[in-house]
């Protein structure tokens, strides 16, 4: 689900450009950022963005009278596999190629954990791009690092089926990653929910 965009892109030597967003470390990231700070396509703060979505998420969730989520890494781990995946391949939606990882469950198993219930909600947009909401017809630019969680929580809040796993009383848990083409601007971002606590799990 995203915004129509209004400016044509190119994908040459995707992959290539790629391997820069996905390795790198919170760490090295830092946490001194603002919401208000414009985001760099290339050196994502993942921590900060997470952190962003998630509180979106748990406004909307206590707004139902759901609690907020705790984060996993394991979670957290299958949600960057997959935003990984779709920036990678240009694509959208819930599914891999292949048995181990073609959908969520399998992918927090991969990690270490395991699918008794849980559910995933992705979204694709653009950073520093012109976007028009389809709805309103209203323009504008995710440049800032709050101007992005915030695209991401309004195109899930929109959704019936997106806000459903949302506000999920029933999950706990969660894993948030966004990944950002550094060429092309295309961010991804995939948040997965569980019941149950997938971290005690890993070997």
């Amino acid at each position: 689900m995203q915004g129509k965009k209004i400016i044509a892109l190119s994908f040459n030597n995707f992959v290539f450009l790629l391997t820069g967003i996905i390795l790198l470390s919170p760490t090295v990231q830092g946490l001194c950022q603002l919401p208000s700070d414009t985001i760099k396509p290339g050196s994502l703060n993942q921590n900060l963005i997470s952190q962003l979505i998630r509180n979106g998420i748990d406004s909307l969730r206590n707004r139902a009278g759901a609690p907020s989520l705790i984060p996993d890494s394991v979670l957290t781990a299958a949600a960057t596999d997959q935003a990984s995946y779709l920036i990678e391949y240009h694509t959208s939606g819930h599914s891999q190629p292949g048995f181990r990882k073609s959908n969520v469950g399998r992918r927090i198993d991969y990690y270490g954990g395991t699918c008794t219930q849980c559910g995933e909600n992705v979204a694709v947009t653009f950073v520093h791009e012109l976007m028009e909401n389809r709805k309103t017809r209203r323009r504008y630019y995710n440049y800032t690092y709050q101007d992005l969680a915030d695209e991401f929580i309004r195109l899930w809040a929109e959704s019936q089926g997106h806000l459903a796993n949302a506000v999920n009383p029933q999950y706990r848990y969660t894993g948030v990653c966004v990944v950002i083409h550094p060429k092309t601007h295309r961010a991804a971002a995939v948040q997965v929910f569980s019941a149950g606590a997938q971290e005690k799990k890993k070997s």
